[in-house]
């Protein structure tokens, strides 16, 4: 047996007889080998590595350093932000953002009335005003003395308070509003357009990498949550179940969707490689030892009984034929020979020759006399026949 499994032809058998095998296996469906309800072993384990991948900080690293090496690489390329939103998105917030015009000259309104703003307002006032006098050059000192800037803060001031009302009105108009929408707008639209790394380059590194790492954050807290786990693995189990036909898609169709042919080629040599090797080790030498050992031991332990009960009708003929065959080979090859060696002929002449005469006699009335009987009885009842016909004849 292990010389065998040593052999050449072993190894031409398992070429001839694995891939045959792994043919018929592939007709099969996959609910035959794994039902339905096995099934839901496999959508758990997906269920808790998903688990496991939102809560892993190694992942929110690893999703971070990603985000930033897009972003560096679409800088590269010299895309903007709205080469990652869609038309629609967009028009989305352009709109949404002109909507909020309203509100935001209704808030710009009431930060003027506050103290604080308005103080800020007036340095911003005075000092465009002490700006717009420095740029007159050898005029400057002249209009300066037309102007008090120790004393325009107060008088900016109360302009601003007699005005305010004045001005919140203004803010409201609706050519107002609708300019402050559209400049709003076009200002959106400036900044969707405007390519990440003009951007960027006001960035610090360290603060990209901070805003990146917080985005990461973001969307693994969001794939934790229990609903998007959830989502996430009723659709890969829908998929799933879609792309296998629910279970009656053949195995090979299976294989055919995760390998391609040489793949499948490699792991049919692999198989056979690795079988060989399995069946070739030391061990299983050992073990098909110990097992026909075994066998042995319990065949002689105890009464086999017919031994024609035992084997195959096939075999049991082959043995047949060959011991016909084995049979007419020695008798046409050794019968001539004995034949000839024995001398057969002078053997029955010697002993017939030996024979007493008068018991030689005896012997052949005997077998006269055995045959002589029936003679008499035909010829008695030949005769009787003849004289009834006779007296027929007679008679008629």
């Amino acid at each position: 047996m292990r010389t065998y499994i040593d052999s050449d032809q072993f190894r031409e058998t398992l070429n001839k007889v694995i891939p045959e095998q792994l043919e018929k296996f592939g007709t099969r469906r996959l609910d035959e080998i794994l039902r339905a309800e096995d099934r839901k072993g496999f959508y758990c384990f997906t269920e808790a590595c998903l688990e496991k991948m939102a809560a892993s900080p190694d992942n929110t690293k690893l999703l971070a350093r990603r985000i930033q090496e897009g972003l560096t690489e679409a800088a590269v390329s010299g895309k903007a932000v709205e080469d990652f939103l869609p038309e629609e998105l967009v028009q989305l917030i352009c709109a949404t953002i002109e909507q909020q015009a309203p509100q935001l000259l209704r808030r710009t309104a009431d930060m003027l009335a506050e103290p604080s703003m308005r103080d800020r307002l007036v340095i911003a006032i005075k000092g465009g005003v002490e700006d717009f006098l420095d740029s007159l050059g050898p005029m400057a000192a002249m209009a300066k003395g037309f102007i008090d800037l120790d004393n325009i803060d107060g008088t900016i001031r109360i302009w601003l308070e007699k005005k305010e009302d004045d001005l919140a009105d203004w803010l409201q108009q609706p050519d107002i509003q609708e300019r402050a929408a559209r400049a709003l707008a076009d200002q959106t639209k400036t900044f969707l357009a405007t390519p990440l790394a003009n951007l960027l380059i006001h960035v610090e590194q360290e603060k990209q990498e901070a805003i990146c790492y917080q985005l990461a954050e973001k969307i693994m807290a969001m794939l934790s949550s229990k609903k998007m786990q959830q989502l996430i693995s009723d659709t890969i189990r829908n998929q799933f179940e879609t792309l296998i036909d629910h279970g009656r898609l053949p195995l090979a169709d299976c294989a055919a969707l995760l390998l391609n042919k040489d793949q499948a080629e490699r792991m049919r040599r692999s198989l056979v490689n690795e079988l060989s090797r399995v069946l070739r080790s030391e061990q299983t030498g050992e073990l098909l030892d110990k097992i026909i050992n075994t066998m042995v031991d319990r065949m002689t332990s105890k009464p086999l009984g017919i031994l024609q009960n035992l084997m195959p009708a096939g075999i049991r003929n082959g043995i047949t034929e060959y011991i016909v065959l084995s049979a007419n080979k020695m008798l046409v090859r050794e019968v001539p020979g004995l034949v000839h060696t024995l001398n057969i002929r002078d053997m029955v002449k010697e002993k017939v020759n030996s024979l007493d005469l008068m018991r030689l006699e005896g012997l052949l009335l005997s077998i006269m006399e055995e045959q002589f009987k029936y003679i008499n009885l035909f010829g008695a009842l030949l005769g009787f026949m003849i004289g009834l016909l006779n007296l027929i004849v007679i008679l008629m």
